[in-house]
Order: structure tokens, then C-alpha cells, then sequence
């Protein structure tokens, strides 16, 4: 059984939902777009023409290796082109890419026409560059790895069958887990009572992938409640 199947059959039962494994992806130490950040702040201090053209490279470098470590680390495809990066991005509801295109933009001109950067382009680049390398290192330093839908606990121990409730032997319900090592997947895991229906690494190739990535970016990125982001992902899925 895969998920859409078990989305359609046993759906109803998942209304109660629990999070754990919150931790940092396996990202490089330190990490570089965080340094690119630094430098560039250093070189908007000079206030000169230098400082400007430095603190607008700076800036790019560091959202360009801020947006090559995501799409490694949550296994999206790899492109050269950066507006094709930030479309992957956009998929899983990660950022507004327009502003970086913007700031990509600004860099581009400098680097093939020559043409220098105004005080307030490599201001607003490094702003930029700034809030984007903050936002998204949500996902390197406390990324949410497990997500869990089961059943009712008040239907539960209505139903007095059981002493404890425990997932997978006495509950019913749904285990999402996210794995980063080399090629990330999730697997996905749907027990009903103590019965395993359903168990299976879901990769890149599959459909379902960027359904589930996106409520796990979601998650680790938003205050929308789990359940609503679950129900987003069920709809997506079934689609």
C-alpha cells in the first residue's frame, strides 16, 4: 500500500498529531553563507565604490550557497541556471524568489557589464542576503524529522480496549520520517491497531515526495498548525 491509497482508506482516523526529532540537517561546518553574510556587512561598512561592489558579491555568494545546500540536503534537483534553484525552492514553499532574482539581477550586471552597484542596490542585496540565510537556517539547525498523525486519544480510551496507547501496537495512525544522510527520502509508515499496512522509502522520483517535504518545510518554518499542514498535504497527495 503506498500513501495515497492509505490518505484514501484510513484518512478519518489521523486528527491527532505529534512532532520529535528536531535537529540540525547535515550541513558543512560552518556554514559558508553565514560567513558570505558576515563579509559583506564588513565591506558595506567602508562605504566606498569598493566596498559597495564587494558587499553586493558577498551578498550573492551567500544566497547562492545558502540555495545549493538546501536543494543537496533536501533532495531536490540539481540545476545550474539560478532561476531554475529558486523554482525548486518556490515548490516547496520555501521562499518569494522575485527579491533574489532581483538581487541575482543587480550581480549579473555587474559581473558581465560593469555596470556599479548604487549604495542603496548593495544596502538592499545584503538585506537580502541577510533575511533569506536567517529563514532558511531554520531547516539546517532545527529541522522537525519526525511527523505523526494517529487517532483520537479520547476515542481511544473511550474504546477501553487497551491500558496504554502506543503507536504501531495498541494505536492507529500514520509515521512520517525524514532521513538527510546522501540521497534524503522519507519513510512512511501506516499501522491500524497492530497491524503494519504500509511501509516504504519515498525519494526524489516519487510524486508524493514534494507533497511531504513541503508540510516538513512548513513545519520547521511557519506557525500553521500541524494538522491544517497535514491536511494541505493530503489534498496535494490525492490530487
Amino acid at each position: 500500500m503506498r500513501l495515497k491509497q492509505f490518505l484514501k482508506k484510513h484518512r478519518d482516523i489521523c486528527v491527532d498529531w505529534s512532532l520529535s526529532g528536531m535537529g540540525s540537517l547535515d550541513y558543512d561546518h560552518p556554514n559558508k553563507a553565514d560567513l558570505f553574510v558576515n563579509y559583506a556587512e564588513t565591506d558595506l561598512s567602508h562605504e566606498t565604490d569598493a566596498g559597495n561592489v564587494n558587499a553586493l558579491s558577498n551578498a550573492k555568494r551567500a544566497i547562492d550557497c545558502q540555495v545549493d545546500q538546501l536543494i543537496v540536503l533536501l533532495g531536490l534537483k540539481k540545476e545550474k541556471s539560478f532561476p531554475k534553484k529558486l523554482s525548486h525552492l518556490k515548490s516547496i514553499g520555501l521562499i518569494a524568489p522575485r527579491i533574489l532574482e532581483k538581487v541575482n539581477k543587480t550581480r549579473n550586471m555587474l559581473e558581465h557589464e560593469f555596470v556599479h552597484p548604487e549604495r542603496s542596490q548593495s544596502e538592499d542585496a545584503v538585506d537580502v542576503a541577510t533575511l533569506f540565510v536567517k529563514l532558511t537556517n531554520t531547516i539546517f539547525y532545527n529541522f522537525t524529522h519526525e511527523f505523526e498523525m494517529h487517532e483520537s486519544f479520547k476515542e481511544f480510551w473511550k474504546r477501553g480496549e487497551f491500558e496504554t496507547f502506543c503507536f504501531g501496537q495498541t494505536a492507529s495512525g500514520l509515521l512520517i520520517s525524514f532521513n538527510g544522510k546522501k540521497s534524503p527520502y522519507f519513510e512512511v509508515v501506516g499501522y491500524i491497531k497492530d497491524s503494519n499496512v504500509m511501509r516504504y522509502k519515498v525519494t526524489k522520483d516519487y510524486p508524493e515526495y514534494l507533497p511531504i517535504l513541503r508540510a516538513f518545510v512548513q513545519i520547521s518554518t511557519t506557525d500553521f498548525a500541524p494538522d491544517d499542514i497535514f491536511k494541505t498535504m493530503c489534498q496535494e497527495i490525492n490530487t
